[in-house]
Order: C-alpha cells, then sequence, then structure tokens
C-alpha cells in the first residue's frame, strides 16, 4: 500500500533530519494509532510530535547518532555523531 499524502509529507520532513522512511515509519505507524487516526495531533507544530517520538522510539540506538540542541516550529539544530564525523546541521522549517 502506497503512503497517503499525510503519510508523504511526514517522511519528506523526516528526510530532510537525515532520517529514513524505513525507521519513521514503525514510530508514525504507533502514533497514528495512539492518536487514533488524528493527524493533526502529529502534524501539529511542523511534526514535533513525531520527530520527540522518534528520538524517543529507540533512544540507545538514537542516541548515538542524532542530538538534537534546539527545536522550534520555525528552527532545528542537530548534531549528527557518525563514528569519528561530527555533522552540525541548521534547519529553518518554512
Amino acid at each position: 500500500m502506497a503512503p497517503t499524502g499525510r503519510a508523504e509529507k511526514a517522511f519528506s520532513f523526516m528526510m530532510t533530519l537525515g532520517i529514513s522512511m524505513e525507521e519513521v515509519k514503525p514510530v508514525l505507524i504507533k502514533l497514528l494509532r495512539v492518536y487514533e487516526g488524528n493527524w493533526e495531533l502529529i502534524e501539529d507544530d511542523t511534526y514535533r510530535t513525531l520527530v520527540d517520538a522518534y528520538f524517543d522510539f529507540d533512544k540507545d540506538k538514537v542516541s548515538s547518532k542524532f542530538i538534537v540542541l534546539f527545536y522550534t516550529h520555525l528552527q532545528i539544530l542537530v548534531v549528527t555523531f557518525n563514528s569519528k564525523i561530527l555533522d552540525v546541521n541548521f534547519f529553518l522549517l518554512a
């Protein structure tokens, strides 16, 4: 089954943060079950609920890769650790 337009937008947003659709999909499905299909709660504040849930979903796996230092509805700062490489990304969400 192909993702809906709303799911595609959520996946696209998360991909701008460097998080693949395969990683986000189980988190999104869980949120949709918890919120009984209420997309507004997931989409609110530029997918803040989805981002938070993703980072809480598997803390051990994720904490070694990503640290979100700053997040508002307009901007996000993400620090990524891969082996010995440090990458800092600042995204404007408009």
